[in-house]
Parts: C-alpha cells; structure tokens; sequence
C-alpha cells in the first residue's frame, strides 16, 4: 500500500515468506496467463505448492483435495485435458479450483465470473458464498456487474477516482444517488419480488426529439411499464395517474421522471387526485 501496512493473521505481509502467505491466502486474477500445456489437474495441483517442501511430490491426499476442488467447481471431467486446449470459462473454472486446492483463510477474487455463462456465474458464486460460511472463509472481490455485487456481498465499498466513496451493507451503498455519482448513468434500484434483494437496472438516455403529443396514461399493477418506457423513447409528453405510491407502475414513471397524480397505498381516490387527473386528460 502507499501509506499503511497490509496484515494477515495480524502479521505485516512484508515480513512473511511467499509460501507462508500463500498458506493463507489465494489470488483468481482476471487472466491467467500458463505458457505450458499442463494438464488441468495438473494446475490445480500447483495450488498444493505452498504445503510442499522442496522437491517434495504430491501425496494422495494432496490429489484428493484437488479433486475435490474440482469437483466443487464441476471441472473433474476435464482433469486430463491440456490447458491450452479449453476454453476461457473452463480455464477460469480451474484457476479458481487451483485456488481452493491451496485451502486459504482469504480468497481475492478480480472479476472471477468475467468469462462465465449464466449458469457457471451462479454455480461458482454459489459455492464461494457456501464455502465462504462453512470454512470461514474471508472473500473479497472486485466486481463491475451491481447486480452480483447485490446478490452476494455482505459489505460492500464503491470506490470513485480511486477513493472510498461509500462503503456499507448494499442499501447504503447501491443506491440510486451513489451510482449517479460514481458511473455517471441514472438507474433504477428496487427490491426484487423473489430474492429480497436489490435490483439496479439503468436508464435509458433519452433522444432530444421533437416534442409530440401528451399521453395521460391510466393503469396499474405494472400493466403500462413498457408502453410507458416506449412513449418517452419515441418522444410523447406523459403523464400517469391515478395510481397508488409503491405500485409497479408508480415505480416506472418516478425513474421516467413523468408527471404522477398519486395516491396513498390502498386508498381510494381522493377528490383532489381525481381533479388533478381530470386536467392531465
């Protein structure tokens, strides 16, 4: 670091021994770069090196630890292929197995899921987020994508120009606001009906068109969310109503930013609403 000292197990990482450190902690950098046409199992028993003496051979039980790893990271079936030959995903899925073969007490992850499918992205995340709990295993992660940041991270700290700009649990941190600040996009945060947790979903910029005509949308239960979306994007005035505060659609004209006569959650509609809307038709 530029200022400070960096500890582990409460001992200045600039006095330990590179094996000592790598007893403890496990790097999946975000390219790996292996010149050699090792076998995958191969990589993955690299991660026993740090438990090793000099010229020492892997022992069987270091060979089922690293089958192991594989197997959590679903990767066994490729354990006699050459490295060079799989592709980016596969190869990302053994250097984090390689990771999990050295058993660290900190795991420093950049960008791990980067050239993962879908599928991969939640199987891995789901086995660190486990492994993470049932070893007690600190995880600390660079992540660009919100959304996974959301689903997996306890504390979060959202970095700008290379300085803290918030840090927190992600209600704190990944709101609206922050993001603005940081990304410089507007976004729409809310809590996903199955997960509990925060969606961020950005906002389209809008296209300076020529004003066209006002539309008063009247809905709700999020029925006119992409009607709404696809008027503002085609450039019509509109304007919503009535329609109760913490309805889907409610949510959908506050990101739009258009003109809302609202009501109370589960209230009827009061005289001025009613009014109002009457002049926005």
């Amino acid at each position: 670091p530029y200022t400070g000292v960096v500890l582990l197990n409460e001992r200045d990482v600039h006095t330990l021994k590179s094996a000592e450190i790598a007893k403890n902690l496990a790097v999946v950098p975000q390219e790996s770069v292996i010149s050699f046409a090792f076998t995958a199992l191969e990589v993955v028993l690299m991660g026993r090196t740090p438990h090793l003496n000099r010229f020492e051979m892997e022992s069987r039980q270091d060979l089922i630890i690293a089958q192991k790893s594989m197997e959590l990271t679903n990767t066994w079936y490729l354990a006699e292929r050459p490295i060079d030959t799989l592709s980016g995903g596969e190869k990302q899925r053994i250097i984090i197995a390689r990771a999990l073969t050295q058993e660290p007490r900190v795991l420093l992850l950049d960008e791990p899921t980067d050239h993962l499918d879908i599928n991969h992205q939640i199987e891995i995340l789901d086995l660190i987020k486990r492994l993470s709990r049932e070893k007690e295993m600190v995880v600390i992660g660079v992540f660009h994508d919100l959304n996974i940041v959301s689903q997996y991270c306890d504390r979060l700290i959202l970095l700008h120009k290379g300085r803290i700009f918030a840090a927190g649990g992600a209600g704190d941190v990944l709101t609206g606001e922050n993001i603005e600040k940081v990304y410089g996009v507007k976004v729409t945060v809310k809590q996903d009906d199955i997960s509990g947790k925060l969606l961020i979903h950005p906002q389209r910029k809008r296209m300076i068109k020529e004003a066209k005509a006002e539309v008063h949308v009247i809905a709700g239960s999020g029925s006119a969310v992409s009607l709404m979306n696809e008027l503002v994007e085609n450039g019509y005035n509109v304007s919503l109503g009535v329609i109760n505060i913490g309805d889907s659609d409610y949510i959908t004209a506050k990101a739009l930013e258009l003109d809302i006569v609202e009501e109370k959650p589960f209230c009827p509609i009061g005289e001025k609403s009613y009014e109002k809307n009457l002049e926005l038709i």
